[in-house]
């Protein structure tokens, strides 16, 4: 401030200074206001997503690695396109425009895998896929152009998207440092300015940090921006998604669900290739689908070891695995426990629990081997679709 402005309050009776300050804002406009008497109860829903997410807003869905948030996100935004239910949840449907900016065809086969488990292939549901890398963090870079992607979909819709999600975040802030105050709040402003521009809810895929009770990775303010937060989180056969924070509607819901495996068809080599969707538990398939609450620790690990490396390599085609199901190497099973359950012990004591673990989960039929590979029998846990 100039040190020849006066101050406010102004002096009583300075009605020199008084003027002066009159005319220091007269080129201003004054804000909108409402009076108290004029104020009325908003009783509209808002909530496009019932209970979970509402119009305008900013949402940050996260987890770790594997742990099904972008096959979750992809199935939020598939049914508010087609304005089905989604968790036994009403739905406002609405064109949806997805950012994937991770790359790669993955994302393209879980949409496919989407439309073969509903039966909707040929429908044209209101749902954009944008498959390429784009800056957000540079307030030249790339909001602009998704603007004018919502503008051509609402051109085509006859309605602008309800939502645009971003996967992920770390990817939008190209470079940019997830945990410095600055890059996070010019990622937040940018984000505000696709809400403003664009009148959709803005959802961001994001990652854990280390420490899980302080949510998603990255600076706070993402948190202190946001309006819905929910975590993703894979605990043992069971996923689950938890509303952490919620600004306007009321917090603490919990989704379970499983993935199940849809094969697409065969690659050139003639291998199956499969993906994953989104299957919702009820009470009673909850308590089958944790199955492993019963396992000793190490038996436990094991299988969630298996797991992981199921969906992270796992393959078809086997003439020793039963058809539709995809395996590993047992030899890599024994090498990924030995590193996540058993870093730093004698070689003795790895072999040792490691038999004991496998032998436990195949006399209780939780996997199965042959011919130098190993499966999981629950088809709901198979996958062999890379990625979050």
């Amino acid at each position: 401030m100039n040190s020849a402005e006066p101050t406010w309050p102004l002096p009583v009776g300075d009605e020199a200074t008084l003027s002066s300050r009159t005319h220091s804002i007269s080129d201003a406009d004054p804000l909108p206001f409402f009076r108290f008497h004029e104020i009325e109860a908003s009783l509209d829903a808002s909530d496009f997503v019932e209970g979970v997410l509402t119009s305008e807003g900013m949402s940050v869905l996260y987890g770790e690695s594997n742990s099904g948030k972008t096959f979750l996100a992809l199935d939020l935004a598939l049914h508010i396109a087609s304005g089905t239910p989604w968790f036994g949840r009403e739905i406002t449907a609405g064109p949806v425009l997805y950012l994937a900016l991770e790359g790669g065809n993955g994302i393209k086969n879980r949409i496919v895998s989407y439309q073969n488990h509903h039966k909707l292939t040929g429908s044209a549901l209101q749902f954009f896929l944008v498959k390429q890398s784009l800056n957000l963090l540079d307030p030249s870079g790339d909001i602009a152009a998704i603007a004018a992607t919502a503008t051509q979909i609402e051109a085509e819709c006859g309605a602008a998207p309800v939502l645009i999600v971003i996967d992920t975040l770390s990817r939008a802030m190209a470079g940019g440092n997830e945990n410095a105050p600055d890059d996070m709040t010019a990622l937040v402003a940018a984000g505000d300015g696709l809400r403003k521009l664009t009148g959709a809810h803005c959802m961001w895929i994001h990652h854990s940090g280390k420490d899980q009770a302080r949510g998603a990775r990255g600076h706070s303010s993402l948190r202190a921006a946001t309006d819905t937060e929910i975590e993703v989180i894979a605990d043992g056969n069971e996923r689950r998604a938890e509303v952490r924070k919620q600004r306007d509607l009321v917090g603490g819901d919990v989704f379970r669900f499983s993935l199940s495996v849809v094969e697409l068809g065969t690659n050139d080599r003639g291998k199956p290739v499969t993906s994953c969707v989104v299957r919702s538990l009820t009470g009673d398939e909850v308590v089958k689908q944790d199955a492993t609450r019963s396992l000793s620790a190490q038996t436990k690990r094991a299988y969630e070891v298996l797991r992981d490396t199921v969906i992270s390599d796992g393959q078809g085609g086997f003439s020793l695995v039963p058809q539709g199901f995809i395996s590993v190497p047992d030899s890599l099973w024994r090498e990924r426990f030995y590193l996540a359950a058993m870093a730093g012990a004698e070689p003795d004591a790895r072999k040792k629990a490691f038999r004991r673990a496998s032998d436990a989960l195949m006399e209780k039929k939780m996997v199965a081997m042959g011919g130098g590979r190993v499966w999981i029998t629950d088809r709901n846990q198979q996958g062999q679709d890379r990625g979050t």
